[in-house]
């Protein structure tokens, strides 16, 4: 029987610590180390050694100015975002010597979508309506709306007069 981990359930519960975010403000999802190390199925000391040691190799293709957090990421004071999470997923899934079930099954349970939409659906991220109303339109609406609401009120005041002693 082969033993099952539920990655899938995992992020909820790292959502639900924190540990896994959504930023609308630059559209991307950012992981702790902590909860790398958990959606990797490693320790945190392996995890802080491997980047440690393969990092830039891993990470190759990013500037060093992307990879300018990496020292306070791995000391645990920082989130990484989700592509280079992607990458480090996908090295411990793949190409790591101590590869491992719950990392395959992080693996399999993000690739369908990607790991974004994987992190906003944990955090229950609900994209907001787009604004695209011009805001002049909209203040003629305004408009139009008292318009109609006086002449509701004029009319109910014609229909149902009220006198100086308060009787109708």
């Amino acid at each position: 029987m082969v033993k099952s981990y539920p990655s899938r359930e995992m992020i909820y519960a790292l959502a639900i610590l924190k540990e896994v975010t959504y930023s609308e403000r630059d559209d991307k999802a950012y992981f702790t180390f902590n909860a790398t190390a958990k959606l990797c199925g490693t320790g945190n000391s392996g995890l802080k050694k491997d980047l440690q040691d393969k990092i830039y190799q891993l990470l190759g293709w990013y500037t060093k100015a992307d990879l300018a957090s990496r020292d306070k990421w791995i000391k645990g004071h920082t989130k990484f975002s989700d592509v280079i999470i992607a990458k480090i997923i996908e090295y411990y899934a793949f190409e790591a010597p101590e590869s491992n079930d719950r990392v395959k099954d992080t693996f399999k349970a993000f690739a369908p979508i990607g790991i974004r939409n994987w992190a906003k659906e944990a955090v229950q991220y609900v994209e907001k309506e787009p604004t695209d109303n011009n805001p002049k339109e909209i203040l003629a609406s305004i408009d139009e709306k008292l318009s109609v609401i006086q002449q509701t009120v004029q009319e109910l005041s014609q229909q149902f007069p009220v006198s100086d002693d308060g009787e109708q």
